[in-house]
């Protein structure tokens, strides 16, 4: 019989790609996984995977009552498996899933997908950021397999609570590479003629520069387009501004879409573009996963200067690192690349060489060697 692996994420699972590439991963090698997620108000159906779904229903659908509720409902729910290998990840799972690697005896891998105690929305929140950095601090240095997105993070957690953290970068598999542009997209086909800028994501919310991307645009010509794919807390106030600033034949909003449409989607667009602030340590660490996306679709790059992404687009020169994120620096970098032709090119180039280097098929090798010290050292994993 198959040994069960348990994955618990708080997320609806419709568009998490990490949690999809390790559930898959984990399955490929020999693993019986079962993902558990959370639905939200109007969370879609999920596709059938080589893994087994489910997902708990909550009646609360934000706000940190919510994140109680999916603990505790977590916690009974967890009763339920027959449990070989747990894998909590995010904070918001971590209690639930530590509590039953104690009472079962059963090993606990933990991965953390950003500075959780340190984001925008919970720094300004004394209550909140107390219990969450509470729970952090009475687990974090009792836990032995600790996984995160970047060298930044990795190196604080290491300092707080000498433990030791390995790095899994949230990179693409490398098939994502062989995307093209689509014929079939004709539901864009009013951007054939302009230069797309691209920027996407599930965390559209304060602080993460939306305001200065949509306001570079008035410095911009009609031939450009900037394209907002995701959904976020701040997208009703984002459109709003768009028609306060009369942006609407230069900003396009769409909502969530499947990864293969937003593979295609970037196949035709011009650059890609990421310009969170430096407003938390959460965001000055961050390593945002459509950098890595922009690189596999062989998309130049403009970026704010955060460490982890700076690093990335300086080391394989893939694009612009920008001085400060203003509507001005920020249209100037567009037109950067619009006249200075070679560089764009050599930056397209560079995307090219760089996605071979940046796959999960490269990650997964730490994710492999955790699962060998787990299971002992004479343990074959494919």
């Amino acid at each position: 019989m198959k040994k069960k692996i348990v994955i618990t994420v708080i997320s609806d699972l419709v568009t998490d790609q990490r949690v999809h590439k390790i559930a898959t991963t984990l399955t490929q090698y020999g693993y019986k996984v079962i993902v558990i997620g959370a639905t939200k108000k109007n969370s879609a159906a999920l596709p059938p995977q080589l893994y087994t779904t489910t997902r708990i229903s909550l009646l609360f659908q934000s706000g940190f009552v919510r994140y109680a509720e999916w603990n505790v409902r977590l916690f009974f729910k967890l009763f339920f498996y027959n449990i070989h290998l747990l894998y909590a990840n995010d904070l918001d799972t971590l209690l639930p899933n530590y509590i039953h690697s104690k009472l079962r005896s059963k090993p606990l891998i933990y991965d953390s997908h950003e500075y959780f105690t340190e984001q925008e929305e919970v720094q300004h929140r004394p209550f909140v950021k107390k219990v969450w950095s509470s729970i952090e601090k009475f687990i974090f240095p009792n836990l032995k397999y600790i996984l995160t997105v970047n060298n930044s993070i990795a190196t604080i957690y290491q300092q707080l609570y000498k433990v030791p953290v390995q790095v899994l970068r949230n990179v693409p598999l490398s098939s994502s590479s062989s995307i093209v542009a689509s014929t079939q997209l004709q539901h864009y086909a009013n951007w054939q003629n302009k230069k797309v800028i691209l920027t996407q994501g599930t965390g559209i919310n304060a602080n993460r520069g939306y305001e200065e991307l949509i306001l570079s645009t008035k410095y911009l010509d009609t031939n450009y387009l900037l394209l907002i794919i995701g959904n976020g807390l701040i997208l009703p106030q984002l459109k709003q501004l768009v028609i306060d600033q009369n942006l609407t034949d230069k900003v396009h909003f769409e909502g969530i879409m499947q990864k293969t449409e937003l593979q295609q989607i970037a196949a035709t667009a011009f650059c890609g573009i990421t310009v969170d602030k430096p407003t938390c340590l959460n965001n000055v660490y961050s390593l945002p996963n459509k950098l890595f996306d922009f690189v596999q679709a062989n998309l130049p790059v403009i970026a704010s200067n955060m460490v982890e992404v700076a690093a990335i687009v300086n080391t394989y020169n893939v694009g612009i690192v920008l001085p400060n994120i203003t509507p001005q620096s920020i249209a100037t970098a567009i037109e950067t690349m619009t006249t200075n032709k070679a560089a764009y090119n050599n930056y397209k180039l560079n995307c090219n060489k760089a996605k071979a280097i940046l796959t999960w098929e490269n990650e997964a090798i730490v994710l492999k060697n955790i699962l060998k010290k787990i299971e002992g050292s004479n343990k074959s994993i494919a």
